[in-house]
């Protein structure tokens, strides 16, 4: 308990020196501006007291030298302001472990400064200290983050707003299976046999399913909007979900819930699709049948992306499949590392002005037609 303690204080002492780095950098680039700003002052009060003496020849030498002097100063204040503000700042959610932690290194690889997030507080400080040592701590920050408490997502908000000034990308990862496993974690499974080792029947895992992969990105998302708005190219990268495009998910997933333009009505859609869960109707009434809640909850998510990117035309907003990786999620059976489901996310993150949105892709393209 004691070595525990101590390693999450490292931690929090690590976060702290952070912030006090992040705050003499902001006050680095205050002084550089105002030491410009001062040396064109300095300049004007010589150039008064000589005003009075200076010969015509004298004149036309002290204009050339102001006109270049002028543009000297012009030049370094732009090279100073765009020494800070290009700086590019992404918050990932879920990042702990799996893709959302691979997306961070990639990210911070790319030279974004990432706050990591975890539910787990201590879970969240050892991944941030595994991303350390790979030589990225200057681009990597936690903070505690539970995409079901709104308090806890306001103090993100606040967090960022303070750090940053602004956020330029927000990727979405954080999610649950709402489903149980039949066998234990360290049980070998076969791709082929997983879909007879869950059960999805469990109301309470359902709900919490929909809280967390598709309310808590919505939630999320709204908080963080104000600060997305101050950035040049303002990114959101949900992570999603092919299982939505399955055999067998359902007519009323096809018919009803891809076709909604409202948040209003999906959020209508899903308080009904929990009512038919709890009262054992959702197979008959056309809801998926096999981890209902999680095809239901991502396909939300992927129609909440359009409806985003309607909403905020100057921001690219997409939806993306990883592909099926090995995560604790699904057992370890997928087909594709972690770090290879990073890949599409990471890409979709800067995309440049122009860039597309609205849009679900999988294996690095937009899926036809849009599930």
């Amino acid at each position: 308990m004691e070595d525990n303690f101590d390693n999450s204080r490292d931690g929090l002492e690590q976060m702290e020196i952070k912030c006090y780095r992040a705050k003499e950098e902001k006050v680095k680039m205050i002084k550089e501006l105002n030491l410009a700003s001062d040396i064109s002052i300095d300049y004007e009060i010589k150039k008064s007291r000589f005003e009075s003496h200076k010969s015509r020849s004298q004149k036309g030498c002290l204009f050339v030298m102001k006109r270049r002097f002028l543009l000297i100063i012009f030049a370094c204040k732009n090279s100073l302001r765009d020494k800070y503000e290009s700086k590019r700042y992404a918050v990932v959610t879920g990042a702990n472990k799996g893709i959302g932690l691979e997306i961070c290194k990639q990210l911070a690889q790319n030279g974004i400064t990432v706050v990591l997030t975890a539910r787990d507080e201590k879970r969240g400080l050892e991944a941030l200290e595994s991303l350390q040592h790979s030589g990225l701590s200057d681009y990597l920050i936690f903070h505690q983050l539970d995409v079901t408490d709104p308090e806890s997502i306001a103090s993100l908000a606040d967090f960022v707003k303070k750090q940053f000034g602004k956020l330029d990308i927000l990727v979405n990862n954080a999610g649950v299976f709402g489903a149980t496993f039949l066998v234990t974690p360290s049980t070998e499974v076969n791709l082929s046999d997983i879909q007879s080792k869950v059960t999805d029947g469990d109301y309470d895992l359902s709900e919490e399913c929909l809280k967390i992969n598709y309310y808590g990105a919505k939630r999320t998302a709204e908080a963080l909007i104000p600060l997305l708005q101050l950035s040049d190219l303002p990114r959101i990268v949900n992570l999603s979900s092919s299982v939505v495009m399955l055999k067998g998910t359902g007519e009323k997933l096809k018919g009803v819930l891809t076709g909604v333009t409202t948040e209003e009505k999906l959020n209508d859609l899903i308080t009904e699709y929990l009512k038919d869960f709890k009262e054992g109707l959702h197979g008959s009434k056309g809801w998926p049948d096999f981890i209902s809640a999680y095809t239901v909850s991502k396909a939300a998510l992927n129609a909440y992306t359009r409806i985003l990117a309607n909403k905020y035309p100057d921001f690219c907003i997409n939806s993306v499949c990883p592909g099926y990786c090995k995560t604790d999620i699904n057992l370890n059976t997928g087909i594709i590392t972690a770090e290879e489901g990073a890949v599409t996310p990471v890409k979709l993150a800067p995309l440049p002005k122009g860039g597309p949105s609205g849009l679900f892709f999988v294996k690095g393209e937009p899926a036809t037609p849009e599930p």
